[in-house]
């Protein structure tokens, strides 16, 4: 029987977080895009997106990020330097990464524009399986912002894949999985505020994994009818719907879109909320 390894991270608590800038007192709407980049596979599309997107996107969430070189099967092409070359685009931006969750050095990382309050940040591990060819596990990375003098979460998260399975059974509910979502969940419960949860979920929408976030958060990829989060990119046998955004009460929905750019093997979806 697999074992699993449940660990909490680091947090991080920024100096006079409970004052709003000066910059930030007007706004009242934040613009978010979460992708996952693919380990920079295709860094010219990648880095036009960033450029073209950063004034129009206070925070992006970003998984499978990697900034040194990894070691992967020669079907799979990621870009040494991808990290520092996304940064080096979004000046202006506080940028947060967070450990890594795979064995070739992918993590997940946040760019918050500057005129945001930042109060906290940090990571967790949802899920470590103690499986012997366990090549990534599952974590979530989040940062507790203030607006208008109201405070909310923003999460992201990359979840659990499972190697040495059939592509059809890649994404559907284990008990691990089922973990990560109750793992996930209680993250988010230690703020007792409004959140949202976005991400790459590696699941398939008609899951119990799934069914334990819309139990009590709403889920937007369903909600606004979305059939793929995937495009020409993507490996053969890939599921087209991984990718998710679930917000809780206190978050008001004013703009949600799948953005048809190929930019990675995932489209980057947006999201444009404010705080109720």
């Amino acid at each position: 029987m697999a074992q699993i390894e449940i660990i909490m991270l680091s947090v991080r608590v920024h100096p006079g977080g409970d004052t709003m800038t000066a910059k930030n007192a007007g706004t009242d709407t934040v613009r978010l895009i979460s992708l996952n980049m693919a380990g920079g596979m295709h860094l010219g599309r990648l880095l036009k997106f960033v450029s073209d997107m950063r004034g129009r996107v206070d925070i992006f969430c970003f998984q499978e990020t990697i900034d040194g070189l990894a070691c992967m099967p020669d079907r799979i092409k990621f870009t040494n330097g991808t990290y520092e070359a996304v940064k080096s685009r979004l000046k202006g931006f506080k940028a947060y990464t967070t450990e890594p969750y795979t064995r070739t050095g992918l993590f997940l990382s946040m760019f918050v524009r500057g005129s945001i309050d930042t109060i906290t940040d940090g990571s967790a591990i949802l899920v470590k399986p103690k499986w012997r060819d366990l090549q990534s596990w599952s974590r979530l990375q989040y940062a507790e912002i203030g607006l208008n003098g109201k405070r909310a979460v923003v999460a992201h998260l990359h979840g659990l894949y499972i190697p040495n399975q059939k592509p059809s059974l890649h994404y559907l509910d284990t008990k691990e999985r089922l973990q990560q979502s109750k793992k996930a969940l209680f993250e988010l419960s230690r703020f007792n505020e409004p959140a949202l949860l976005c991400g790459d979920f590696n699941l398939k929408q008609d899951t119990r994994s799934v069914a334990m976030f819309e139990r009590k958060m709403r889920n937007l990829v369903k909600e606004n009818g979305i059939k793929t989060t995937r495009n020409s990119l993507a490996l053969p046998g890939s599921y087209g719907l991984t990718d998710y955004v679930f917000v809780s009460r206190g978050i008001r929905i004013s703009e949600f879109k799948v953005l048809r750019r190929n930019v990675s093997d995932h489209l980057p979806i947006y999201v444009r909320f404010s705080l109720e």
